[in-house]
């Protein structure tokens, strides 16, 4: 909405299939570093609104033991590609335990800040005898705009299922909601991202991603 009229309108949806390989462990540090790669992609929505690589680009991200980005390629590090969509507790938890993440990035000149609550709500046996864990996240994103005028809403909520035997993530997904509302400008959108291991089928797991809009 502009001035009060609707000037723009429309429904994106991208379809893509990214790779991600083990490259090094050091086990002294607890780091872990993948080499990420897009090889399918089905739209035009531009993959590094998800801090991902696009089609045809590739580069290593090295990440700690709880899932802190450390480092992603060349980008700086106040980049996006440097905020993890999951981090996992520094202590004991059990099913109910909650724990809290913060982080901050820049997009442009804007800075932004996310702050993430993760619950662990349940703890059971998948896949024979591997051990999976449900994780939600609820999550807000709070802005720095120089317009004080201006109310900027994002909300995020989701749910991860993790594979401990594995480590590796099984499916998940996130709805968001944002709005930005200013004196001229009013402007709402609504996503969702689902995501799920596909290869290797022996270990993927074939429940649906509940992706809908919030």
């Amino acid at each position: 909405m502009e001035d009060g009229a609707l000037r723009h309108q429309r429904d994106q949806v991208v379809d893509f299939e990214l790779v991600q390989v083990a490259k090094t462990l050091d086990e002294k540090k607890k780091t872990f570093k993948y080499l990420e790669t897009t090889v399918k992609k089905d739209g035009l929505v531009p993959l590094e609104v998800f801090g991902l690589p696009d089609i045809g680009e590739a580069f290593e991200r090295v990440y700690d033991w709880r899932g802190n980005i450390l480092s992603a390629g060349n980008f700086p590090k106040d980049s996006f590609y440097m905020v993890p969509y999951m981090v996992f507790p520094e202590g004991k938890v059990k099913p109910g335990s909650t724990w809290d993440y913060t982080t901050t990035w820049k997009m442009g000149e804007t800075p932004f800040k996310l702050e993430s609550k993760f619950k662990l709500e349940r703890v059971y046996r998948c896949k024979k005898n591997h051990e999976c864990v449900e994780i939600g996240i609820e999550a807000k994103v709070i802005p720095r705009l120089k317009d004080k005028t201006a109310k900027y809403n994002v909300f995020h909520k989701g749910k991860i299922l993790f594979d401990l035997t594995r480590s590796s993530v099984l499916w998940g997904h996130f709805q968001a909601t944002e709005s930005i509302d200013s004196e001229k400008l009013v402007q709402d959108v609504k996503s969702c991202v689902g995501f799920k291991l596909v290869v290797p089928e022996i270990e993927a797991i074939n429940d649906k991603i509940k992706c809908g809009v919030l």
